[in-house]
């Protein structure tokens, strides 16, 4: 409540400066809400009228007041003028008191009490009188009532009653501070009623002026000074204030006053609120009242001292009672099951065995939200009205404990098209507790079970460790599943590329770098025939570009099919060039070719050429055929007119297997993807688009440049793209086409547009999708972190272009190391380190390399063309005695066999690699194989035909003419046996124009090619070489491949050239 804390008076009497007190007051630290008073008690002469008003603005009292240069408030005065009304003469009274408080300026140490507007004092019969009184714990002031009896009265005594005021909340009467002044214009003890405690008093004595007697008969100008009293109380007894002013005397005085104010205490008001067993999470406070066994709610002041502890009730409710806070005041409010001493140091903050802080609000307005800091402490600062609705929120501790689950983000495994959350956690469960899962991070609503956690689709979900017995959560963790669209026939990142054709066409002559990734690290080497040497300046028919390619493999034996730079194209078997109308890509195009399996050819040797025709400024989209086995390109034809497309390409798989997607960035600044089925082929409206926008202030002749488009099927929601200065991904659904927005995750500008446009050439994305790999200025390249969304240098190169992981998963840049490109790599991008040093180079023995690096190329279904029929041959039973594997295969034919396939033999059923016997291998005769059709892309083959090759058959004796004998009379023999007396050989042999015999010699006969007409002819296919043919002349045919003889097989009917198909043999 309010104290006096110390006065001190000051007095000062006659005319001039001297007449004008100074006052300095010291103000001790160590107090609150303190207010210092002043009060003033003055008298002036006037001779002539108003010569001496005492405030220059010719106020009845002092209208500035100030304590150290601040303004106090003017509160209480009393300003009297007595004059003589034959002379003239005045006489001027005054009685004031002023304020100044903490909250508007009052501040410790030295206080210089000033009166700015004072008028110097003119008469010796002046006099002045200041009292300073310093009060603390004071809210304020008021005036409770005075008492001035004037003019000239002849009173000895005045008396004033007031009633009491009411006091604030948690405050009695008694708490009051009652301040009381009085004040005569006499030189002469003031006295007060009893109860009063004097603050100060002065008597001023001054005779000056006393030959104006005259006057103070009339009017009470006494020349004997003046007096002034200042006194302070409380009443504890219930009485209303009270005070009466007495002097010794009743000589007529000009002015006889009292005034009495009081100073008003903070309010002390009480506190109440519960404390609740929070089940439900620390959102809002609530639930069921409790007490947790024996719990207390300690308030506590700035200086840590215990100010009182309010017992909680079995139900939970407290209450702090008035009279222990006090208004303007801050506390802190700590629920404990320790209680202390009042006026001791805080006791320890700890609450009952098997419990814990849920939370606190102090608002008391639903929905009660917690105010975030879970400590079991309400910070309150003390207003002037009763608190209520303070809430605490326990729980019995919860074995789901106070931290989140441990989890990891997921993402489906093919072909599953969904995820299992709990394989999302990867901490340890808290015993007692289990793991939840919600779509909610406040566990509202019912808890995921069953399927809906085992194979949970795509979205955000929420993890948390659950205690049933006391029904309570651990904090959250969000767990973001991923859905990538499954492939029918997953596409390797690599199997269609394991080679790269680096082709600098810019070069004359050029000579081509190959560099062969199957073993696992880069295998140089450099051709010095086929494939592009010595080709000369480009043109649409011929030469090399010089930025982009594409090369192909085999996608299971990783064997070199072929390369392109979407114009020429060269076949990998033999270097040699294709036939045909060249496709007609760019050779400055950045992604110049692309290559689709075509679906309705043949796998492994029909292919979709796809030519980007731009060249700095906006071109079209060519497509042909080729053909592997012939190495022939044709049907050209336009997908997209010229003017219409940059030089970004790329070509992703369907999921189904045998379509595809062209993607290509269109010149209405947009990626755009087009869908080639193998049901109707290219579609050229495009399915989806994604805006990605031209940079402003671009060459206009060089505006197709530095767009590129790359996609991983590691990553296959996810759509690389680059264009001019800025990097970033946009989502990508193989299964449908749609493109989300392109999230641009790099700007660079430098305020040169075509210098920044240079880091939109190529760009790369690592194989574990977190780091975009792209280049700055002149020689930096750097590396863009998608999980912290920072952006680092990796290496210094010169003038790096084109950027690709390799099948190897290192990082290759082309970049000049002097005046030619060359080839860098980087062996660890996913796990890049800051660095401005150089990269390694691959060595290219010397030759140059192209600006880009080889465009992606995918496979789709490898489906197996073998068919599931076995071959259909025309003959199963050979009799004619092939020697090798070789020579029966080139003996069967098949009316079913599947293109793409080949006829394979094997020594069992079913066909496999292990039994498959090579063409090399010698034919055992009586011995049964088996024939099979085998898909060298796919490698798998068909079912089985038994293929019998019997022993040799000759038929014994030859056809004879029966009852007539035709003796053989001319043979040819190496057996040493002809005559008679050697069997009678020939004559022996019946019915034959000529016997041959022989064990290891061959015997040639003239041979001779026959035309349509199975007439022997000449080479020029027309001039006939037998004119005359005899019956039983001989010859090989060798058009048909068989010993003929010119004979009749109908009695002598016709005559004409007959294979001979049928042997005889002896014994």
């Amino acid at each position: 409540m309010p104290t006096l804390v110390s006065s001190q008076k000051y007095s000062a009497k006659g005319s001039g400066a001297s007449g004008v007190p100074t006052v300095t007051f010291n103000v001790p630290t160590g107090h609150k809400n303190m207010m210092l008073m002043i009060w003033v008690f003055a008298e002036r002469y006037h001779n002539p009228r108003n010569g001496n008003v005492i405030d220059i603005n010719n106020s009845a009292y002092l209208t500035e007041i100030k304590a150290n240069n601040i303004l106090t408030t003017n509160y209480l005065f009393r300003g009297l003028t007595n004059r003589d009304t034959s002379s003239q003469i005045y006489q001027s009274a005054l009685s004031q008191m002023s304020y100044l408080s903490e909250a508007n300026g009052l501040t410790v140490g030295n206080n210089t009490i000033t009166f700015p507007t004072i008028r110097t004092p003119q008469s010796v019969a002046d006099e002045m009188e200041v009292i300073v009184t310093l009060y603390e714990n004071v809210k304020g002031t008021s005036w409770i009532g005075g008492r001035a009896d004037n003019p000239a009265t002849t009173l000895s005594s005045t008396t004033l009653t007031k009633p009491a005021p009411i006091p604030p909340i948690g405050r009695v009467a008694s708490d009051f501070l009652y301040a009381a002044d009085g004040f005569v214009t006499q030189e002469i003890p003031l006295i007060l009623s009893s109860g009063w405690n004097i603050t100060q008093n002065e008597v001023i004595s001054n005779l000056a002026g006393s030959s104006d007697g005259a006057f103070l008969a009339t009017s009470g100008n006494e020349q004997d000074g003046i007096s002034s009293i200042l006194a302070h109380r409380y009443i504890t007894d219930g009485t209303d204030p009270f005070i009466t002013l007495s002097r010794a005397s009743s000589t007529r005085v000009a002015l006889f006053n009292t005034e009495v104010l009081y100073l008003i205490p903070f309010a002390s008001p009480s506190i109440a609120g519960n404390i609740y067993q929070d089940t439900d999470g620390a959102t809002n406070i609530n639930g069921a009242g409790t007490n947790a066994g024996g719990t207390y709610v300690n308030v506590i002041n700035s200086s840590n001292n215990l100010i009182y502890s309010a017992t909680v009730s079995a139900a939970g409710a407290f209450t702090i009672p008035t009279g222990y806070v006090e208004e303007g005041n801050t506390y802190r409010l700590e629920l404990s099951k320790n209680t202390g001493t009042i006026g001791a140091t805080a006791p320890l903050k700890t609450l009952p065995s098997g419990w814990a802080t849920v939370g606190e609000n102090a608002t008391g307005v639903s929905p009660y939200p917690n105010d975030g800091t879970h400590d079991g402490i309400i910070n309150l600062t003390i207003g002037s009205t009763n608190i209520t609705g303070l809430r605490y929120g326990i729980n019995q501790v919860c074995s789901a404990g106070t931290t989140a689950p441990t989890i990891q983000n997921l993402t489906n495994i093919c072909p599953a098209t969904y995820v299992d959350l709990n394989t999302a956690h990867t901490g340890t469960i808290p015993a007692g507790s289990s793991l939840v899962w919600f779509n909610n991070n406040t566990h509202t609503g019912t808890a995921l079970s069953g399927t809906q956690i085992t194979q949970a689709g795509a979205g955000t979900y929420y993890a948390f460790y659950f205690d049933s017995i006391n029904n309570c959560y651990s904090p959250a963790s969000a767990v973001i599943a991923t859905i990538n669209p499954c492939f029918v026939c997953p596409p390797d990142p690599y199997a269609a590329q394991q080679t790269w054709w680096l082709a600098d066409g810019f070069r004359t002559p050029i000579h081509p770098v190959i560099i062969d990734f199957k073993t696992g690290s880069p295998v140089v080497s450099t051709p010095s025939t086929g494939y592009g040497n010595g080709f000369s300046a480009y043109t649409v028919s011929n030469g090399l570009g010089y930025e982009g390619n594409t090369t192909v493999t085999h996608p299971i034996t990783k064997e070199f099919l072929f390369a392109t730079d979407g114009n020429t194209l060269f076949r990998a078997s033999d270097g040699a060039a294709a036939t045909g109308t060249n496709v007609g890509g760019g050779k400055s195009a950045g992604e110049a070719a692309a290559v689709i399996p075509d679906p309705n050819g043949i796998l492994g040797q029909s292919f979709l050429i796809l030519g980007n025709t731009s060249w700095n400024t906006p071109g079209g989209l060519n497509m042909s055929k080729y053909d592997l086995a012939t190495n022939t390109l044709t049907n050209l034809t336009t997908l997209l007119p010229s003017g219409t497309i940059y030089e970004g390409l790329e070509v992703i798989p369907h999921t189904n297997g045998n379509d595809y997607w062209i993607l290509v960035n269109t010149t209405d600044q947009k990626v755009k993807s087009y869908l080639y089925s193998k049901t109707s082929g290219f579609n050229s409206t495009a399915v989806s688009s994604t805006d990605v926008i031209n940079l402003a202030g671009v060459n206009p002749s060089f505006i197709a440049t530095c767009s590129f488009i790359s996609w991983d099927p590691r990553n296959p929601g996810k759509l690389l793209i680059s264009r001019h200065n800025k990097v970033g991904l946009a989502s990508f659904n193989p299964s449908t086409g749609v493109l989300g927005t392109w999230d641009v995750k790099v700007s660079y500008s430098t305020g040169f547009p075509d210098d920044d446009s240079s880091l939109g050439y190529s760009v790369a994305l690592s194989p574990n999708g977190r780091y975009i790999y792209y280049k700055v200025d002149y020689d930096k390249v750097m590396y863009y972190d998608l999980q912290t969304s920072t952006s680092s240098q990796l290496a210094t190169i010169n003038a790096p272009t084109g950027f690709k992981i390799g099948p190897d998963d290192k990082l290759y840049i082309v970049g000049y190391p002097s005046f030619d490109p060359g080839l860098y790599y980087y062996a660890t991008p996913d796990n890049p380190s800051i660095s401005t040093s150089t990269l390694p180079l691959l060595n290219t023995s010397g030759y140059t390399v192209p600006l880009q690096l080889p465009n992606n190329v995918y496979w789709g279904c490898l489906t197996c063309q073998s068919g599931t029929a076995s071959p259909a041959l025309a003959n199963t039973n050979i009799t004619s005695n092939p020697a090798t594997v070789g020579d029966l295969i080139a003996l069967l034919s098949s009316s079913n066999q599947p293109a793409g396939t080949v006829i394979t033999i094997h020594s069992a059923t079913p066909a496999t690699d292990a039994n498959k016997l090579a063409n090399s291998t010698a034919i055992v005769a009586g011995t049964t194989y088996y024939a099979s059709f085998y898909d060298g892309l796919a490698l798998c083959y068909s079912p089985t035909t038994a293929v019998t090759v019997g022993s040799s058959y000759c038929y014994k004796p030859a056809v004879l003419d029966l009852g007539n004998i035709y003796n053989s009379k001319h043979g040819i023999t190496s057996l040493g046996r002809a005559g008679t007396e050697n069997e009678n050989w020939p004559m022996v042999r019946q019915s034959a124009w000529s016997v041959l015999e022989s064990k290891t010699k061959g015997l040639v006969v003239n041979r001779v090619r026959f035309n349509a007409s199975n007439q022997p002819v000449a080479d020029d296919g027309t001039t006939l070489v037998i004119t005359n043919p005899v019956e039983g002349m001989i010859v090989y045919d060798k058009t048909n491949n068989c010993l003929k003889m010119y004979t009749s097989n109908n009695g002598g009917s016709t005559f004409q050239w007959h294979c001979m198909t049928t042997q005889a043999c002896p014994n």
